[in-house]
């Protein structure tokens, strides 16, 4: 789960960092926003994604994480899910029944492309 905020501290506590979102996915890779996460944790993993709506098809990551839409795990319209976006987030790992949940990614209604 992402728990956005404001706060721009340069020590972050423990389960939080900072990132930056390079991509909002939908289609065969369901709906997810893609963030490149800047910590030395390496909650992320390290992949090249390829997008078809951009010039430059390919999105290369060091350490990237990806979340579902924030309104599927509870989180307000407010906050942008708009590329380049910088986040504060605490995050944890799923739980066992929350990867059970096949929707959390999915679009809503499924798009067939």
């Amino acid at each position: 789960m992402l728990n956005i905020s404001c706060d721009r501290n340069d020590e972050l506590p423990l389960n939080q960092t900072k990132g930056k979102i390079i991509a909002v996915i939908i289609g065969c890779y369901g709906e997810a926003v893609l963030i490149e996460v800047e910590s030395s944790n390496s909650i992320g993993l390290q992949g090249t994604f390829f997008d078809p709506h951009k010039e430059d098809n390919l999105i290369t990551y060091l350490n990237g994480i990806a979340v579902p839409y924030f309104s599927k795990i509870g989180i307000s319209d407010i906050v942008p899910q708009v590329i380049g976006t910088e986040l504060h987030f605490g995050y944890r790992q799923l739980t066992q029944e929350e990867r059970q949940q096949s929707l959390l990614f999915h679009s809503d209604p499924t798009l067939i492309m």
